[in-house]
């Protein structure tokens, strides 16, 4: 059963941030102490939790006021067909209909007439992880779904971002390929500079995305849809930097958060500010460091009216691992200053790989795993670890804070 591959899949860590950004320098709280703010995360009402333990689902908010969660890895190493919608205003889940391939570390888009499309990510084969072509659609009253056309290429860990437009692009392995649903077709694809798989994008504007990272790629590139073309930008990452996050903030900077060294295999709390100037010339400097010495990769971040919210990910150091309970959030900086942070209560659960999405100021999270070493604690070595499901959802409303930066 490929364990040892499967249990290194598995490993994951919790880690509860929410941050905001202001100017460019360089900041650095490593385990510090900060002001807490009030509350705690509750349980969710109804159902409460997930009827299935998965982690690195797709998921994504449908038009109905409902989440939408797909395929997904179980805990005993095999992926999962099945589709799950809860209802988010009374948090009761209902079952959907199945995928017809079984699939995890997919990518998930609602697209702009409530369907929603499926499309690439991986399975458990005999001779190690399948990448998988294979595209299909969820119809909008959620009730069946439908096979569409494949991926020009296979993708593992694909990003995917609807534009303005309502066409969706798809970004891995060699290309990014864009889907256009009124046709039902992937219609262009566009040749990477590099081959990327475990990488991070973001949508620059309808026309063109920057895509950072991934394994062995320290490499920044833009992909213009409009020229059909991608350029390497002259800027570097200072390391092989894989699983990292990438945040588009308000000023049309770009936060890369964390990630995997991957000439190590250790995590990193270095994040660093991607920034374009008027002349289209970019920089890259060294940002404020997460407050989590370890570093986090795989995180699940959140983009909030006033912060990006980390509510999950894994760490790893030198094959061992930690479970940790740390959640923050700071208020958006105005420009040349640092924002403010503050503490938020420790989460009820651990999500890693779960699910998370924010409405009217109010987080949820839920589903996804935990790791314990075979003393069941808190500490323990990869390889002796190995996962649990985690089915509960929680949520957290922020408190109004008074910026100390207005």
């Amino acid at each position: 059963m490929m364990l040892a591959a499967k249990r290194m899949l598995m490993r994951g860590c919790m880690l509860g941030i929410l941050m905001s950004f202001a100017g460019g320098g360089v900041g650095c709280m490593e385990d510090a102490k900060v002001p807490q703010l009030a509350g705690a995360w509750e349980p969710a009402a109804g159902t409460r939790k997930m009827p299935v333990g998965v982690f690195d689902m797709g998921y994504g908010l449908a038009k109905s006021n409902q989440l939408v969660v797909t395929g997904g890895a179980r805990a005993d190493g095999t992926e999962s067909p099945g589709v799950w919608v809860m209802d988010i205003a009374t948090s009761n889940w209902q079952e959907g209909p199945r995928l017809k391939e079984a699939r995890f570390g997919h990518g998930q888009v609602t697209l702009i007439d409530g369907r929603i499309l499926v499309t690439g990510g991986k399975q458990f084969g005999k001779k190690g992880l399948k990448a998988l072509r294979a595209t299909e659609i969820l119809s909008s009253d959620l009730k069946s779904i439908t096979t569409g056309e494949d991926l020009p290429t296979a993708m593992q860990t694909p990003t995917m971002h609807r534009l303005n437009d309502g066409r969706v692009v798809a970004v891995g392995e060699t290309l990014a390929c864009v889907y256009d649903p009124a046709a039902g077709a992937w219609t262009e694809s566009i040749y990477l500079r590099e081959r990327r798989m475990d990488h991070a994008s973001a949508v620059m504007n309808n026309e063109k995305l920057v895509v950072v990272g991934g394994m062995s790629r320290k490499t920044i590139e833009v992909v213009d849809l409009k020229e059909k073309s991608s350029r390497l930008l002259p800027v570097r990452l200072p390391m092989t930097l894989a699983k990292m996050s990438v945040v588009k903030l308000d000023d049309d900077r770009y936060w890369i958060i964390g990630g995997m060294d991957t000439g190590t295999g250790n995590t990193t709390p270095r994040t660093w500010m991607l920034t374009f100037r008027e002349d289209g010339k970019a920089t890259l400097q060294e940002a404020a460091k997460l407050p989590y010495k370890r570093g986090i990769c795989n995180a699940i971040v959140v983009r909030l009216q006033d912060g990006v919210a980390i509510l999950s990910g894994e760490s790893k150091l030198e094959l061992s691992r930690m479970q940790v309970k740390t959640s923050l959030f700071a208020t958006w900086g105005k420009a040349g200053t640092e924002g403010s942070w503050y503490g938020l209560p420790a989460m009820i659960k651990t999500h890693a790989g779960g699910f998370a999405f924010e409405q009217s100021g109010t987080i949820t999270v839920g589903g996804g795993q935990t790791t314990h070493g075979e003393g069941g604690g808190d500490g323990g070595f990869l390889f002796l670890s190995f996962p649990r499901p985690i089915k509960e959802v929680e949520r957290y409303t922020i408190p109004a804070i008074q910026s100390s930066n207005d």
